[in-house]
């Protein structure tokens, strides 16, 4: 139940848990999220963060989450142009951040690294599509996934578009997942 999940906070303590023996934290913009931000960077590993349906990075809520994300995901539903200009001006403003991933409805996701450049990853049609509901979740979680299982940022998005295309097949936030095996085999 999210009613008032801006209202609440993780502990302190809970979060340290948490995080000992992580090797990299996905931290979504919500407010009970914050306070895992500073362990984190304390900690020293990486931060991917989520920011969701952002119009621009002007937006004070998100600067926490901007100021020390080391990968930062959003989608690319309310932007005012294309998000290779929001990629530049966000790695102009943030030098910690070393990989934004944008995510692009039917288009597939865009896929900027530092000092690379821009890659947009194709869409992958689904025939069985029923919600839309958790892609941008699924696409965001995956990617961290396999970007730290694999340290290749062009196979880790290949492989979330296609985890998150499947995804759509489901109704529902938390259903509608493949398997690794699964995975693999779509490859």
């Amino acid at each position: 139940d999210l009613k008032d999940v801006q209202d609440r906070l993780f502990s302190p303590r809970s979060l340290e848990v948490a995080l000992r023996g992580a090797d990299a934290a996905l931290i979504g913009n919500l407010n009970f999220a914050r306070p895992a931000l500073a362990l984190a960077r304390t900690a020293g590993i990486p931060i991917y963060t989520d920011l969701h349906a952002i119009r621009s990075l002007d937006n004070p809520y998100d600067q926490d989450f901007l100021n020390v994300a080391d990968v930062l995901c959003f989608s690319g539903e309310h932007l005012p142009a294309e998000p290779t200009d929001l990629a530049l001006e966000a790695f102009h403003r943030h030098a910690q951040l070393q990989i934004i991933v944008v995510g692009a409805g039917a288009r597939g996701a865009w896929l900027f690294e530092r000092g690379v450049g821009a890659h947009l990853e194709p869409g992958i049609p689904n025939p069985k599509l029923q919600s839309t509901i958790g892609a941008g979740d699924a696409l965001c979680s995956s990617f961290a996934y396999f970007h730290r299982q694999s340290g290749n940022a062009r196979l880790a998005i290949a492989k979330a578009v296609r985890f998150a295309s499947y995804k759509l097949s489901a109704v529902g936030g938390a259903s509608g997942f493949l398997t690794a095996a699964e995975l693999e085999q779509m490859m």
